[in-house]
């Protein structure tokens, strides 16, 4: 399991200002895991229409965890899903 961030250290994040394009996306993937958890990385790629690139950063910062693997509806295959801390 993930380990947990502050919530005033993920507010702070949520807060900034994205600043180009790596920033903006993190940021779009971020909030997007936070409303729909539970995705696989194919489907938040296909869902949000990106060659997502930044899962494993966003993980490293303590942001998101991937509790779990269940059969993504994309590929059919075992797959972790993402889930925000």
């Amino acid at each position: 399991m993930g380990h947990k961030v502050r919530d005033t250290s993920l507010h702070a994040y949520l807060a900034m200002e994205p600043s180009g394009t790596w920033q903006t996306q993190r940021k779009a993937v971020l909030d997007y895991i936070i409303c729909h958890p539970q995705c696989t990385d194919k489907e938040l790629s296909v869902q949000m229409g990106l060659n997502i690139n930044c899962l494993n950063e966003l993980e490293k910062d303590g942001l998101i965890f991937s509790p779990l693997k269940r059969v993504c509806g994309i590929t059919g295959r075992l797959a972790y899903v993402w889930e925000s801390v």
